[in-house]
């Protein structure tokens, strides 16, 4: 429902820095081939910045020609596709994504659900509720490097484990329990 070429895509808990926002202005004035560009979001976790676990730069496209871009099908992060060239843009989006850990739980159990309604048909076995939360922890926790932002990166690689566990433990409440007609 834009009314100009150009759409900058942010959610409610996200601002633009200044060296973005001039990235911006630099590209509106002059032409470019590109039709879409991806911008390093800078995520914050109980008010720390982490640079582990994938969270920076975490390229997002989210700012994109109009008529070139489409919403993905998904129930959980949904984004955008552009029929197109895309390249990185020099500049961050600020992201507060969990402000307290309240928060942080209420969201974990949203997109549980969501991803567990989204993935239903995909079958779930108890190894599977056991080791992918595991292989989470691990995997962001050492191979993603979040020990490095200390106590909020243990906290961060715990939260996408409990993601897990909390997402296959509804896929299989759905197929075994749902779906029998037990609740």
């Amino acid at each position: 429902m834009a009314s100009n070429e150009w759409v900058l895509s942010l959610d409610a808990d996200e601002r633009v820095t200044d060296e973005l926002k001039d990235s911006i202005k630099k590209i509106l004035d002059n032409r470019t081939e590109t039709d879409g560009f991806k911008v390093a979001r800078r995520n914050y976790f109980l008010g720390k910045w982490i640079t582990g676990a994938h969270w920076y730069p975490d390229h997002q496209l989210r700012f994109f020609r109009k008529e070139k871009a489409s919403m993905t099908e998904v129930l959980v992060h949904e984004g955008f596709e552009v029929d197109g060239k895309t390249e990185i843009i020099r500049g961050d989006i600020i992201h507060y994504s969990y402000r307290s850990l309240d928060e942080a739980y209420r969201k974990i159990n949203h997109y549980s659900s969501l991803a567990a309604k989204q993935r239903a048909d995909k079958k779930v076995s108890a190894l599977d509720i056991i080791l992918h939360p595991i292989a989470a922890f691990l995997t962001d926790y050492f191979s993603r490097k979040a020990y490095k932002d200390g106590v909020h990166g243990l906290l961060v690689a715990i939260m996408h484990a409990m993601t897990n566990l909390m997402t296959y433990t509804k896929i299989w409440e759905i197929q075994n329990v749902k779906s029998k007609g037990k609740l």
